[in-house]
């Protein structure tokens, strides 16, 4: 009894081994993946759950003639994005780089902070000859809510003074290429509009659908600028 106790003990622990090994060489494969250049000539989406919820912005698909590497992470924050972004966006070297980027700063950190990440990974991208699209942020709240910038609503007001920064700072920043979400998706109270929001912060598949051209033609923009 005790013998055939002990064998199975054995075989258990072979077959942990086994899995564990396993594992561990499917992670490896998927780092090496993840840190090779692109195969094809691509620009990367780097964001947060807006990016990463694109359905039509997903890995694999195609805009401008350009292979698309979503790197978006839900619930990230532009510290985190900062930190990832030699492994996530340089040693890819794509041709262009989407910055979308923010929202999930407003209850962390000030908005200087935010404006620095952001000015850090665009001079990242530059110093390594990658054109660069920088996102403003989208609205948050629904349509009809009644809450504006002008309420007092502190969400709306960061999103306005963190999109009138970036376009200030693109427009001193040669070859800085701006996608402007917020115009075609916000309301005169800068919350989205109607039917363009799930929860009032994620864009539904009309909001992206309004996004799609925008991001289109920032990226036929871009590959002018570099020539």
């Amino acid at each position: 009894m005790a013998l055939f106790t002990d064998l199975i003990l054995r075989w258990r622990l072979k077959l942990f081994l086994g899995i564990a090994v396993s594992l561990l060489a499917v992670m490896l494969v998927m780092t090496s993946l993840r840190q090779q250049p692109c195969a094809e000539v691509c620009v990367v989406l780097m964001g947060d759950s807006i990016t990463a919820l694109w359905p039509d912005a997903a890995t694999g698909k195609e805009l401008a003639s350009l292979q698309i590497v979503n790197r978006g992470v839900p619930g990230g924050d532009t510290a985190h994005m900062l930190s990832r972004f030699h492994h996530d966006v340089i040693r890819l070297r794509p041709k262009v780089v989407v910055i979308e980027g923010g929202v999930n700063d407003f209850v962390r950190v000030p908005l200087s902070s935010t404006e620095q990440n952001l000015q850090a990974m665009v001079e990242k991208a530059d110093s390594n000859g990658i054109r660069v699209i920088l996102a403003t942020l989208p609205p948050t709240g629904k349509h009809g809510s009644g809450i504006s910038a002008s309420s007092g609503d502190s969400g709306h007001q960061k999103i306005r003074l963190l999109n009138d920064w970036i376009k200030d700072y693109a427009a001193k920043k040669k070859n800085l290429v701006i996608v402007d979400y917020y115009s075609v998706l916000a309301d005169e109270h800068g919350s989205y509009l109607e039917g363009f929001t799930v929860d009032g912060i994620h864009p539904t598949a009309q909001g992206y659908a309004r996004m799609q051209p925008l991001l289109r033609d920032a990226l036929l923009a871009a590959l002018r600028a570099g020539t």
